[in-house]
């Protein structure tokens, strides 16, 4: 759950969500950015088997971001989480 503080001027709650989102949204791309761009991150990330432990992990790292972002990028971008060969191998990192 995440909570948002407000300064002493009114926000409205919508304003306040919406950035939420995009920001968390942010957070995704910059993995798969990072993903792309460094082998050892790809490698890590490809290794993992669940998209629960997927994102574990990259709170760990210092990302913030739900599984239901994720998903929602991965969907926007028309990427797919599946893995495939051996070593396993995601094609949703981006360069």
């Amino acid at each position: 759950m995440r909570l948002f503080f407000c300064a002493p001027k009114a926000i409205p709650l919508f304003l306040l969500l919406t950035r939420g989102i995009v920001m968390s949204k942010k957070e995704v791309e910059r993995l798969l950015t990072t993903g792309g761009e460094n082998k050892k991150v790809k490698a890590k990330y490809n290794a993992i088997p669940s998209k629960e432990a997927f994102v574990a992990a990259a709170i760990e790292d210092g990302y913030d971001f739900t599984i239901e972002e994720l998903d929602e990028v991965l969907k926007e971008s028309g990427d797919d989480f599946t893995t495939f060969g051996n070593p396993p191998a995601r094609s949703i990192w981006w360069a």
